[in-house]
């Protein structure tokens, strides 16, 4: 009979409200005595349930706030970070053009070539600049530009045929160097130490002088080194087009 009543008094509460426990007067007057406190114990745990469910959803509603509150600043220096990288790019690429132009600019300082540069000396075709003086390492890039190299002087005989071509009291770069050991002179061209070598008396000199020239300063042309700075014209070969012949 107790259990009847304690569920259709717990029915009746349900149907009415749960947003509060009854109060005492509230019960039908012939169970006040008995049913209210069979059911009071329930009443009240139920009001410490909703009490706990309001804490959860103010306390889930504040956490859930403060995620949303980093996860906007985590954005926000994602939104900075991908700013700075772009910058960094447009910067990465504003360089890059300006080292195209000037690369392009530099092209046009080599010397305005002939349309048929390279002429036929012996066996071997040659281009002898006598207007533009370049380094040692400039003569390098103008004749690689034409497809050739500095010129690889492989006797006297080679040296006699380009002799009427070359100025006089002036030097040319040729593709013999030193500055990898010094004394030790190499062909630039083969990587190999060089098979001819004509110096002029006195020389070579060493110390801060690596790279050899052709000169006529004192008649016949003779190999003289020289610091690889110095300006002078240079002799090119061609081997491409001794092989098309």
């Amino acid at each position: 009979m107790n259990t009847y009543i304690i569920f259709s008094i717990l029915i009746l509460f349900l149907q009415t409200s749960l947003s509060a426990p009854p109060k005492e007067d509230e019960f039908p007057t012939e169970c006040k005595a008995v049913c209210f406190n069979a059911v009071k114990p329930f009443l009240t745990y139920l009001d410490i349930l909703q009490k706990r469910v309001e804490v959860c959803e103010v306390t889930v509603a504040g956490d859930t706030l403060s995620q949303i509150a980093v996860l906007n600043g985590t954005l926000e220096i994602l939104g900075k970070k991908l700013a700075i990288q772009e910058e960094k790019e447009k910067d990465s690429e504003t360089k890059i053009m300006k080292l195209e132009q000037l690369l392009a600019s530099g092209a046009k300082n080599i010397p305005n070539l002939k349309s048929e540069p390279f002429q036929k000396v012996g066996s071997k075709y040659y281009y002898i600049e006598e207007k533009l003086r370049q380094t040692w390492h400039g003569s390098l890039q103008v004749c690689h530009k034409l497809g050739a190299h500095l010129v690889s002087l492989q006797s006297q005989e080679e040296i006699e045929a380009i002799s009427g071509l070359l100025r006089e009291y002036a030097g040319y770069w040729i593709d013999v160097t030193d500055q990898f050991k010094d004394g030790e002179y190499i062909s630039i061209s083969t990587g190999w130490n060089a098979s001819f070598l004509n110096w002029a008396k006195n020389e070579p000199s060493h110390g801060q002088e690596h790279c050899v020239e052709l000169h006529t300063y004192e008649g016949p042309a003779v190999m003289n080194d020289n610091l690889c700075s110095a300006k002078k014209f240079f002799i090119c070969e061609s081997n491409a087009l001794e092989e098309e012949k």
